[in-house]
């Protein structure tokens, strides 16, 4: 009998851990897939200054909204960037660009650079 309620004990302390812990993997996965939308965007936005060529990059900014479905919700996420352009000398620039987006109240950013010569 003791052995029986000690068993149903530690099963609902299972099934609460378990129940307590997915609403956490929910929103890690969330944070993740922010991140990697952001990264994603930062690489685009490099290849693009890149395409333009050392004489036509020049710094810009914006947004860009990205929609999604968590958990059965969609939602609509804004991240704004800015491309930022710097002469290092005649024949190097610097280039890089910030994502930025809010998250849980939160300010979240990803940085990507680059150094762009002149032949």
């Amino acid at each position: 009998m003791v052995e029986a309620l000690v068993a149903l004990l530690l099963t609902v302390m299972m099934v609460f851990f378990i129940f307590t812990m997915f609403p956490n993997t929910q929103k890690a996965l969330m944070l993740s897939e922010n991140h990697v939308s952001a990264a994603n965007m930062a690489r685009g936005l490099l290849m693009d200054a890149r395409k333009a060529g050392f004489d036509g990059v020049s710094a810009y900014s914006g947004s860009k909204t990205i929609t999604g479905v968590n958990n059965g919700m969609q939602y609509n996420r804004v991240f704004s960037y800015n491309v930022n352009v710097q002469a290092v000398n005649k024949t190097k620039k610097l280039v890089w660009v910030i994502i930025t987006w809010s998250e849980d109240g939160k300010s979240k950013k990803v940085t990507m650079e680059t150094i762009m010569t002149k032949h």
